[in-house]
């Protein structure tokens, strides 16, 4: 049977936080299939840390981290992720955030379609607990994202998802990048299954993003994603190609201006030709990017094992 790594990104769930990983431990050893539990932790305030140091201590399945940086207040999705993808030893990989609204008792079915061949499976959520805001602003992202990628899933930021360990462990993610997995999957080409699950009012803890945090986050992440996952492997021919239609364009613009002494259409032609530079300018960014892909999302974060 598959080995099964569960990567819980926490900050500030406090010790109602107990009950969570009870359910999960429970859970998973009911499920027959040897397992670790990663729990990621950013330096929270009230005593997160001290639950989960007492369940190291207790069951050697439980590993804890805390991940900082100096220059950050609240460790990002992101950071927590890569660092869990590196720690994990199982063949499967399962993300799940721990404040209660992911219930530990539905993984085996994000398990059984992994075994049935799916690479990535993400959760849908079934009657949602949120607020109304937070639904509406869901709701509208969610089919701005498909309408864009072109990525039919319909709850792409969802907390609960599974991997197949190499795949996850291929993953360079950035900034907020882990709000769309299933989008990354998708320019992957990995077989992606959606499973219905239900949603539960959060337990414990508070949400970690604002409105305006979530909108901003989510829209300039989402064209970074879209604008590096789904080029090919070579973004530089795309942005390229444009890059040459718009110099062709602003170039003719140009010389049409000086023929016909047009000064509007001469200014809107040099700013044409500056928009290919910066296009041009954009692909090499890109491709530089890649090519430093090797480097971890989480270096020049301080890690500190929690407990034993």
């Amino acid at each position: 049977m598959k080995k099964i790594s569960v990567i819980v990104p926490i900050y500030n769930e406090g010790s109602e936080f107990r009950a969570f990983l009870d359910d999960l431990l429970h859970e998973l050893k009911a499920s027959k299939h040897p397992f670790e539990i990663i729990v990621l932790d950013s330096k929270s305030s009230n005593n997160s840390t001290v639950v989960v140091k007492d369940f190291a201590k207790k069951h050697p399945e439980v590993k804890g981290y805390i991940l900082r940086h100096p220059g950050v207040a609240v460790t990002d999705k992101t950071n927590k992720y890569m660092l869990g993808f590196a720690e994990a030893t199982g063949e499967y990989i399962v993300t799940m955030d721990g404040d209660g609204q992911d219930r530990p008792n539905e993984i085996m079915k994000f398990i059984q379609q992994l075994d049935e061949g799916s690479d990535f499976v993400i959760g849908y959520k079934q009657k949602r607990k949120d607020g109304f805001i937070y639904m509406l602003t869901s709701k509208i992202a969610n089919r701005l994202i498909r309408t864009i990628t072109g990525v039919k899933v319909h709850d792409m930021n969802n907390g609960y998802k599974a991997f197949k360990a190499e795949l996850a462990k291929s993953l360079r993610l950035r900034s907020g990048h882990f709000r769309f997995l299933p989008v990354i999957a998708s320019a992957n080409r990995w077989k992606t299954t959606e499973v219905l699950v239900v949603h539960r009012q959060r337990e414990f803890g508070s949400g970690k993003f604002s409105f305006v945090s979530r909108l901003q986050g989510g829209l300039f992440d989402m064209l970074a994603v879209f604008i590096i996952y789904k080029m090919g492997d070579t973004p530089i021919y795309t942005l390229g190609w444009l890059s040459a239609f718009w110099g062709v364009v602003g170039l003719l613009g140009l010389i049409t201006s000086l023929f016909f002494d047009n000064l509007l259409l001469g200014i809107s032609s040099i700013m044409g030709l500056f928009f290919a530079l910066n296009l041009y300018i954009l692909g090499v960014a890109i491709e530089y990017m890649r090519g430093q892909s090797d480097i971890k999302d989480y270096s020049g974060f301080v890690v500190e094992k929690i407990g034993k």
